[in-house]
């Protein structure tokens, strides 16, 4: 994967490591000393298969990504689940208890 622009936002840099975690649809990665995942140069980065595996996604499929820069933290989320995460989000804000 490559966009140097929202890895920019989030200040990482070729090196860096992140570990990751996933559920269906959707993987999340944060800057960790002991991360699997390093980010190369020209902001690309490689996503784990046991990863996408996980949360469904397959190689080559699109993805949409949302970064947090603080505290550091990039959502990966395949298309085809986007529906599915926003109204998961949403029933956390209709119930008070925004995730």
């Amino acid at each position: 994967m490559v966009d140097a622009g929202v890895l920019a936002a989030l200040q990482w840099q070729a090196g860096d490591r992140v570990s990751w975690s996933a559920r269906t649809g959707s993987i999340v990665l944060r800057l960790s000393n002991v991360g699997t995942v390093r980010i190369g140069g020209a902001g690309r980065f490689w996503l784990p298969a046991r990863a996408r595996r996980h949360a469904r996604i397959g190689a080559g499929d699109q993805v949409l990504l949302a970064a947090r820069p603080v505290p550091g933290v990039l959502v990966v989320v395949a298309v085809s689940a986007v529906d599915e995460v926003v109204a998961d989000a949403m029933s956390g804000v209709e119930n008070g208890s925004a995730r």
